[in-house]
């Protein structure tokens, strides 16, 4: 099987829920906060159904809805305290969207051409046609604001909209195979990518007329940036992998940036301007909307979802191949790892609770729960896990310090200790210092003998976490 062949047998899902996600981004405009590296707190792991497919997180009621491909269904797990409860769907259920404000939720069953509609406060479910047999629909995006929902029929080459009040829907007409839709509920547009023909369909919400612009080969994601009315679409054709369209909303003019080959994924943080596109040889490449250049970071095996919290600034890969997510800092693009279940395959954030919801499909069969609080932080410097240093006039100088950090950026007036030990293994306390208004703390050495010295820095325990460690970092005096 091919790469493209790969994943075109996968419905990849980024953030999980794209109209409540552009909702929340002008209040988290107003209360985004800088983090410094934090490592985050240990992950539990709830059942669901057979093979979960996608996510999507209502934050106003807590709520995380799991569509599971293999057992037809959806898993809902309250947020506060991880119990689940399983709602029937259709055949193959292949997306899932909420509208945060009626309290709805939407799947996409991809045998069967239907949604099913379920109401978040009852669980009650009810079944809207929408496409043709075999395959429909392909992807979801729901407007919060207009109440409308729009799934993209792969098979038919159109859009259903789904009038949420009534359940009545109109069909669009698209490009061929319309692969991926997403809104954007400041200008009430709907863009479609048409991975067959080459294009995006972009309608008005309000009339729903449409447009086309052009993109690369095999458009195959689309995500929006509402603060900047920008939209990108991840072009993943043999004949030009490693492109992003970028199409300006207002005038509908579009540029091509250089981006990851072979994209999987891809995730807008609208509060930064950043974009993040995840692709199948292990990389996520960072596009700054403001300039349209790149950077390229390293991600774990074959990732295959994005998601962003605008809040914390904070980025998770889900790496199918690998069974972990790469938490990815936005402010320093420094990444940790955090292990998961087999085949994570979709993730979602709750900004509102800094909770992570990770689809692992693999025989794990469960939802990988991730508290993205930050924790209490520390690094060192040098950073490096062995330092020499040379002796003039009989004395080596060096100087060791360590930086330390929590959710709310560095911490000043802590207690932090310095320890050694001969041998790496059995260690004592050598110095308790206090970091200063940056949050550092120094000391310096002057070392008359040579031999070689392990030393490690460690934090006070927090509410979240035991004491945190730096590695140990060996200094050899000659």
């Amino acid at each position: 099987m091919s790469v493209l062949e790969s994943r075109r047998s996968a419905r990849i899902r980024g953030t999980g829920n794209r109209g409540a996600f552009s909702l929340a981004v002008f209040a988290a405009i107003m209360f985004v906060a800088s983090v410094a590296v934090p490592q985050p707190a240990q992950a539990v792991n709830i059942p669901v159904g057979s093979a979960p497919y996608a996510l999507a997180v209502n934050p106003v009621t807590n709520k995380v809805y799991v569509a599971n491909w293999g057992s037809g269904n959806v898993t809902i797990i309250n947020g506060a305290t991880n119990a689940a409860t399983t709602v029937g769907a259709g055949f193959n259920p292949y997306d899932v969207a909420v509208n945060p404000v009626t309290n709805k939720v939407y799947v996409a069953n991809w045998i069967g051409n239907s949604v099913t509609v379920i109401n978040g406060a009852t669980n009650a479910a009810t079944t809207v046609g929408v496409g043709a047999y075999p395959h429909c629909p392909i992807a979801l995006a729901v407007n919060p604001v207009t109440n409308k929902v729009y799934t993209a029929n792969c098979s038919s080459n159109d859009v259903t909209v789904i009038n949420g009040a009534t359940n009545s829907t109109a069909t669009v007409a698209v490009g061929e195979f319309p692969r991926d839709v997403a809104v954007n509920t400041v200008t009430n547009k709907v863009y479609v990518a048409n991975a067959n023909s080459n294009n995006v369909t972009v309608i008005d919400g309000a009339t729903n007329s449409t447009v086309t612009v052009d993109t690369g080969d095999t458009p195959w994601l689309v995500a929006i940036n509402p603060v900047t009315n920008k939209i990108y679409v991840a072009n993943s054709g043999s004949g030009n992998d490693g492109n992003v369209t970028v199409i300006d909303g207002l005038t509908n003019s579009a540029t091509t940036v250089g981006a990851a080959m072979a994209p999987t994924a891809m995730a807008v943080n609208p509060v930064t301007n950043k974009v993040y596109v995840a692709d199948w040889y292990n990389h996520v490449t960072v596009i700054d909307g403001l300039t349209n250049s790149v950077t390229t970071l390293g991600a774990g095996t074959i990732p295959q979802a994005v998601a962003v919290n605008p809040v914390t600034n904070k980025v998770y890969v889900a790496n199918s191949g690998s069974a972990n997510v790469t938490v990815i800092d936005g402010a320093t693009n420094s990444a940790t790892t955090v292990a998961v279940g087999a085949n994570p395959f979709a993730v979602a954030v709750n900004s509102k609770t800094n909770k992570v919801y990770v689809a692992n499909q693999g025989n794990s069969n469960n939802v990988t729960v991730i508290d993205g609080a930050a924790r209490l932080s520390i690094s060192r410097s040098p950073s490096k896990s062995s330092a020499t240093y040379k002796r003039k006039k009989g004395v080596a100088k060096f100087t060791l310090s360590a930086t330390l950090s929590d959710a709310k950026g560095r911490v000043a007036g802590a207690a932090v200790r310095l320890q050694k030990s001969s041998n790496g293994k059995k260690w004592s306390n050598l110095y308790t210092l206090k970091t200063n208004a940056s949050g550092k703390a120094s000391k310096t050495f002057s070392v008359k003998k040579r031999g070689t010295t392990y030393f490690r820095w460690s934090a006070p325990a927090t509410s979240q976490d035991k004491a945190g460690l730096t590695g140990k970092q060996k200094v050899v005096v000659k």
